[in-house]
């Protein structure tokens, strides 16, 4: 039984209280009330003493602690940090506990009373992601709990009751499939029970009595398809083959790969093992010695006939193998003796499998692997068992895929590997360390990838990167197979994008370093020309959300950085810049919680001001003033709440007036009057809730009257006839 019971629910580990001062279990009749001691002063104005040393911090009343105590570790390289926050009433613990990480993040929350766990407790992994919600009464579990991977995505749901599983619980492997599901009463698994491939199809199910496989259960391929039906009596597989199994010392082993089941004695294959088809009808059946074929084997055709019969010696054929078609006639014959001899296998619809020879029961000379549709898959060079010598591959409809050479099992040489459509994928030497000297990658299209050199397998000294579109994405240096020094990058368009600095394959910048403190994703979007970190929170169901934190910048094609400004899961929040491509700022100013915040300036991109003003929780507020590229005031008024209120003023980017009015709750109210640039007047009336209201009166560039008209709600009131 390969269910898994790996329950998580101590996530993090609820490492509470100290010993030196919890009293776990003490229950007081009465709810005690703590005292609001959080420092030295309260403390003595509460006649205590305040306790201090390098381990912990707080107040002691008559040698008893009291109120909120600190205690603190050293990690391995002797930093003193914070390790819990927690309040004490009589020496035990009772009100809010909190744990941190060394970073000063929080580690785990929660509350205890009379000295045990009780009510929910939260536990985050360093990154901030939350890692398990649990709920506990009076040091018992007791309640939902949830838990999650640290990408986010749901790992297990669950019940306690009375510190024990109950009910359904369910398990999700980190991609998001579900791994098992089943119940359990009294601690104990009870009922259906079913487990998943982690790809997502069912791996298998039966009943659980008592903690304990019970009568049949049925196991599944990852298809899907059904396996093996197998019956239990309490957690012990029923059957011959199983108890000589356990009586080897053994353990029966389901090989999802090959689809083949047997037993593993010191994870070596011995006995008789069985494989199937997609299907699930019999492949063939086989005997192992110590990981080894030794002895009968047979296989079959789809449909059940045999397709042949045989023995080996030492995981090398012996004797003579005769391979039947579906009725029955030879499609082929193969006969080693002694470890000598030609050797051919064919597929179940008679086209030939392989051929090659043996020689001492080693392969020797060449040996090719062919497709189902007879052609060439492998060729492959072997002397004494080892291959040695030319090689190639094939794609299924006949281009080559790889040429090269072996020495000593090892690949040696030049190598080439192709794409179907016949241009170069990769190429490069190898020795006895793997990747040597100079590799080049290409495109599908034929474009150049990658070039630099390798040393003992892994990218040493100077290295060019491309796009597919051939423009040149990086060049730098590689020590060890990781990027160091000093690189230059360039965007798609082969617009310059940054140089930046690598150690050991990380990019050197306090916002990266900040991104990997908290566990996040270092992310370089090229298409989008930004560059940020992203950690992830959970959501209701399990789901996970991808938030943006600590800073991000974003370039212009031209290499300029277009603006900067830092995140706090997902939303805005500090300083924000914004800049023209010529490198000049656009705007400036801060977020909080994703909203405008406090004082803003815009500029043009002469670097005059274009507009200063203040904003709160989102909102324009207070006195906004705009600007002309010369400097000239253009405008002047005031904000409440976003909405324009109070008196307002407009200038020409002379300096003359241009026009002047009101606004009630952002409309515009009383008079308003406007004027030409040598300041006569050119209009003027009234407005009431932001309409034009009564007599309006027009006036020429001379003074004089040029039209009226009487307007009601906005509309120009038509005259009598």
């Amino acid at each position: 039984m390969r269910l898994n019971s790996y329950i998580t629910v101590s996530l993090i580990g609820l490492a509470l209280t100290p010993p030196s001062l919890a009293k776990p279990g003490k229950q007081t009749a009465k709810e005690p009330v703590a005292r609001q001691i959080e420092g030295p002063i309260e403390c003595d104005q509460a006649k205590g003493i305040w306790h201090q040393d390098r381990r912990m911090e707080g107040c002691r009343i008559k040698g008893i602690a009291e109120g909120t105590w600190r205690f603190y570790e050293s990690t391995e390289e002797g930093v003193r940090y914070l390790k819990i926050v927690a309040d004490l009433i009589g020496d035990e613990h009772h009100g809010p506990h909190k744990e941190y990480y060394p970073s000063g993040r929080i580690r785990l929350s929660g509350y205890m009373q009379n000295g045990v766990e009780h009510g929910v407790f939260s536990g985050f992994y360093d990154g901030g992601q939350l890692g398990f919600e649990m709920t506990w009464n009076q040091g018992k579990r007791d309640g939902p709990v949830k838990e999650w991977y640290q990408n986010c995505q749901q790992s297990l749901t669950g019940q306690f009751v009375d510190g024990e599983r109950d009910g359904e619980w369910t398990k999700w492997y980190s991609n998001g499939n579900m791994e098992w599901k089943g119940s359990y009463l009294k601690g104990k698994k009870e009922g259906h029970w079913s487990e998943f491939h982690r790809e997502g199809p069912k791996l298998e199910e039966g009943l659980f009595v008592s903690d304990a496989e019970q009568g049949e259960w049925v196991e599944y391929l990852l298809n899907g398809i059904e396996w093996n039906r197998v019956t239990y009596d309490k957690g012990v597989r029923q059957g011959t083959a199983y108890e000589q199994c356990r009586d080897k010392g053994g353990r029966w082993d389901l090989d999802y790969v090959d689809r083949s089941q047997g037993c593993l004695v010191n994870a070596s294959r011995v006995g008789d093992w069985t494989a199937v088809y997609a299907d699930g009808s019999k492949q063939w059946s086989a005997t192992y010695r110590a990981g080894l074929l030794h002895g009968p084997f047979e296989e079959y055709h789809p449909t059940g006939e045999r397709l042949r019969r045989g023995t080996y010696f030492n995981h090398v054929p012996e004797g003579t193998h005769t391979f039947l078609a579906v009725d029955g006639r030879s499609i082929g014959e193969s006969t080693v003796i002694d470890g000598d001899g030609l050797w051919s296998s064919w597929y179940p619809g008679g086209v030939k499998k392989e051929e090659g020879r043996y020689s001492g029961a080693r392969k020797t000379g060449l040996w090719t692997r062919y497709f189902k549709t007879s052609l060439v898959d492998i060729q492959e060079t072997w002397i004494e068992g080892v291959k040695t010598g030319p090689a190639k591959s094939y794609y299924d409809t006949g281009e080559i895929k790889a040429d090269g050479g072996y020495l000593n099992g090892r690949r040696s040489g030049h190598w080439k590997a192709y794409y179907r459509n016949g241009r170069i994928a990769w190429e490069g030497q190898y020795d006895p360390t793997g990747r040597h000297g100079l590799w080049k990658r290409n495109h599908w299209e034929g474009h150049p990838e990658a070039s630099g050199h390798f040393l003992k397998n892994k990218r040493d000294g100077d290295w060019t990167l491309w796009y597919e579109n051939g423009k040149k994405m990086g060049e730098g240096a590689f020590l060890n197979g990781q990027k160091t020094g000093v690189w230059t990058e360039w965007w798609s368009s082969g617009e310059l994008w940054r140089s930046v600095e690598y150690v050991n394959g990380v990019e050197r910048s306090q916002a990266r370093a900040e991104c990997d403190q908290r566990q996040g994703e270092w992310t370089v979007e090229s298409e989008q020309r930004r560059v940020g970190c992203l950690i992830c929170r959970p959501k209701e169901k399990g789901d996970q959300k991808v938030l943006e934190v600590g800073q991000w910048t974003w370039w212009h094609p031209n290499g300029r950085v277009e603006r900067r400004g830092s995140y706090e899961n997902g939303q805005k929040n500090g300083r924000w810049a914004e800049f023209f491509e010529n490198g000049t700022p656009m705007q400036r100013g801060s977020y909080e919680a994703g909203m405008p915040t406090d004082a803003w300036v815009g500029y043009f991109t002469t670097g005059e001001v274009r507009y200063r003003g203040q904003y709160q929780s989102g909102e324009e507020i207070g006195e906004w003033t705009n600007f002309h590229p010369n400097g000239k005031k253009a405008s002047k008024g005031q904000y409440k709440a976003g909405v324009r209120m109070g008196d307002w003023v407009w200038w020409a980017d002379d300096g003359s007036l241009i026009e002047t009015g009101s606004y009630a709750s952002g409309a515009a109210t009383g008079r308003w009057t406007r004027y030409y640039l040598g300041g006569q007047k050119k209009g003027e009336g009234q407005f009431e809730k932001g309409k034009r209201a009564g007599r309006w009166t027009w006036w020429r560039p001379d003074g004089q009257v040029w039209r009226q008209a009487d307007f009601v709600d906005g509309r120009e009131k038509k005259a009598s006839p």
